[in-house]
């Protein structure tokens, strides 16, 4: 997200928002010590534009496997991972047909090659930016308590991070049936 920060008025409506870059430095500072006696805490969408990219209506398509920086970062603050879990968050909005090989995908993947984030095209309520109506339910897992290591190793990080899959796998297929039943099942494609 750090090039969105170079679109003009967008940073600060942005910042005014209270969202930040998700480059290394801007997470170290907020979990940093002074900010954690502050009680903050930090959400980071872990999918980013790859997985915006996959977000059709009905399905759970998660670009998680490669995604650990998050989990690293955890592990140098001591901070907790809460997986959390959005129901039909894909339904807001529809997306045209994006798959690999049509003049949309190549049009979103170029954007993205040159700004490092896409532009979706989608539509909303009578093909405007007005949201479908859709109840929207997140769902949150149980705590994963993170022991602090400044250094940590890469059996450290896979360890956390197969127990944050772990936990998002549960809590969706625990609710997918009260939330959002006609969804596909929990993959993660990346």
């Amino acid at each position: 997200m750090p090039a969105t920060f170079c679109i003009p008025l967008f940073r600060d409506y942005a910042l005014a928002m209270g969202c930040l870059s998700c480059d290394r430095n801007s997470i170290r500072r907020i979990l940093s010590d002074r900010h954690h006696k502050l009680h903050q805490s930090l959400l980071i969408v872990v999918g980013g534009a790859d997985e915006s990219m996959l977000a059709h209506e009905h399905s759970a398509d998660l670009v998680l496997l490669k995604r650990r920086g998050f989990v690293r970062e955890a592990i140098r603050a001591g901070c907790d991972l809460v997986p959390i879990y959005n129901f039909n968050e894909n339904s807001i909005y529809k997306l045209v047909p994006n798959h690999p090989g049509t003049l949309t995908h190549r049009f979103e993947m170029a954007i993205k090659s040159v700004c490092g984030f896409t532009v979706l095209l989608f539509y909303g309520r009578n093909f405007c930016f007005t949201p479908f109506k859709t109840q929207l339910t997140s769902v949150v897992g149980r705590p994963i308590r993170v022991q602090m290591n400044r250094d940590p190793s890469p059996e450290d990080i896979t360890h956390y991070h197969t127990l944050y899959v772990e936990e998002l796998s549960r809590i969706y297929a625990k609710h997918k049936p009260k939330y959002a039943p006609n969804d596909a099942d929990l993959r993660f494609v990346a």
